[in-house]
């Protein structure tokens, strides 16, 4: 597969777990004019399914030298916004497997 299928495999999985949070409810798949208030009353935000979360490379690949499996830590690198409260902000540590 290589590099790319390497790195778009760490993308999509992190942006997953990113998207992801236990503390708060999981957002409906179709947002009525309640699911606002519901989050809202909860105190929690949440990041929409989908949303680009630029990462930088915190430690190198190889693909000479990696294998299946193998942690890769990256870091945020513009803060993410949900109704204008920053819920990710720069700088925040990610840490993923490689896939083939």
């Amino acid at each position: 597969m290589g590099i790319r299928g390497v790195f778009l495999g760490i993308v999509i999985t992190t942006g997953s777990l990113l998207a992801q949070d236990a503390g708060t409810p999981a957002a409906p798949a179709a947002p009525g004019p309640e699911a606002p208030k519901k989050e809202a009353a909860a105190g929690g935000y949440a990041v929409d399914s989908g949303t680009k979360v630029p990462l930088a490379l915190i430690n190198s690949i190889s693909t000479k030298h990696s294998a299946e499996g193998d942690r890769v830590y990256l870091e945020t690198v513009f803060p993410i916004m949900v109704n204008g409260r920053i819920v990710i902000p720069p700088g925040s540590y990610v840490a993923a497997r490689s896939r083939r």
